[in-house]
């Protein structure tokens, strides 16, 4: 599980290692010494490794078996994104998770577009409001038919007729 030397029972009790570049920082190692689990000398590592750089997103591997390092990574903000099946040596799966930044979340087409447009951000969240069923339309209105069709396009004779246009010469 680990390297042990000859002044183990010095260590303080937790030690981890992350790789930091530029809009990502991957965990590739967080180790707790047994006799002082559940303190939250582990979270409180973590979230040092996650304010080295909080705008970046984090990944890490864990293994699938480890269930008290992926409920304390849960705890942190990461969700899992995926497998490597038989990763490890002894044949257990690795899961991977990622953190994504807390300034990046989802945003519908509408809330961007709005938020372009200069709304504030909680006007731009809003849903967009019912539109009621047109029942007093008039009989005559057009209505958009998409494909497939129940007939055929068809073009009458003249139908796309280009105007005419003044030019200009050619310089």
């Amino acid at each position: 599980m680990g390297e042990t030397w000859e002044g183990a029972e010095d260590a303080i009790g937790c030690v981890g290692f992350c790789v930091v570049l530029d809009g990502e920082t991957q965990i590739t190692q967080l180790a707790t010494r047994a006799s002082t689990r559940r303190r939250g000398l582990g979270a409180r590592t973590t979230r040092t490794m996650i304010g080295l750089r909080p705008h970046n997103a984090i990944v890490l591997e864990v293994k699938s078996r480890n269930l008290p390092a992926r409920a304390l990574y849960e705890t942190c903000g990461f969700v899992e994104v995926g497998r490597r099946k038989r990763y490890y040596a002894d044949g257990d799966d690795a899961v991977c998770m990622t953190r994504r930044p807390p300034s990046e979340r989802a945003v519908s087409t509408r809330e961007l577009t709005r938020l372009l447009a200069g709304l504030d951000p909680d006007a731009a969240r809003k849903p967009a409001p019912a539109v009621a069923p047109e029942s007093n339309a008039p009989a005559t209105a057009s209505r958009s038919v998409d494909a497939p069709r129940a007939e055929p396009f068809a073009r009458g004779a003249g139908a796309f007729k280009m105007r005419r246009r003044a030019r200009r010469p050619d310089a």
